[in-house]
């Protein structure tokens, strides 16, 4: 149970920090939202997607709270470990996200943010979207850093890929298999009006809930 308590405290810490802070509130996407299962995360981007850069958080923090709150023990344990995936950045809100869209409008970030999640393209086919997005809504400086960020996605993609060709027959295939599943499991969730995302969101947050109980009852006694 002190163990418990402790991955809460360790999860506000991680929400709140700098909250006090005047000159540099912590604002935007949390990093351990990366850990997190896909409904959640979603539900933290939808939080701050229309964050604006340089104004007051406090109303998302303290939405982002209530989420980590509701956290089963084994979701916050999950997301209190480190990162270890293919590497990416987030088209997210604040200075978490990619420099080239720090003042860029709601729109624009909308709409980077909507081609990012697109599972329906293939990766040269996004890529070609993108370039064409940042050439039509970016300004000089702004398309400089996309062009940056661009070139350094390349170079994580090469490093990932060389690694990727290095596995065994076995796990290559189930890397693979694996890959499409998730794929499919995004577009599938995509294509869902927002009332059947919210209908899943209820039924397994209800779930966890649940699961969450059961989970303190059995280890009260420790």
């Amino acid at each position: 149970m002190k163990q418990l308590l402790l991955l809460g405290i360790l999860l506000i810490v991680a929400v709140s920090a700098r909250k006090n802070n005047k000159h540099h509130p912590r604002c935007g996407l949390p990093p351990f939202a990366e850990n997190l299962p896909d409904d959640i995360k979603e539900k933290l981007e939808k939080i701050w997607e229309n964050y604006e850069v340089g104004t007051d958080c406090k109303e998302q923090r303290d939405a982002t709270q209530q989420i980590v709150d509701n956290l089963t023990p084994e979701q916050k344990i999950r997301a209190l470990r480190p990162i270890h995936h293919e590497p990416k950045h987030h088209l997210g809100h604040g200075h978490h996200g990619p420099k080239f869209l720090w003042n860029t409008t709601k729109e624009v970030r909308h709409q980077f943010h909507s081609l990012w999640k697109n599972q329906t393209l293939t990766r040269d086919e996004k890529t070609k979207a993108f370039d064409e997005l940042a050439n039509k809504t970016l300004d000089a400086n702004q398309l400089e850093e996309y062009k940056k960020f661009a070139e350094e996605i390349k170079k994580r993609q090469a490093v990932f890929q060389k690694r990727v060709d290095q596995l065994s027959p076995e796990a290559r295939g189930a890397y693979e298999k694996l890959n499409e599943l998730k794929n499919q499991k995004a577009r599938i969730f995509a294509d869902l009006s927002d009332s059947a995302k919210e209908e899943l969101h209820q039924l397994w947050n209800g779930n966890r809930r649940w699961a969450k109980r059961k989970f303190v009852r059995k280890h009260k006694k420790f």
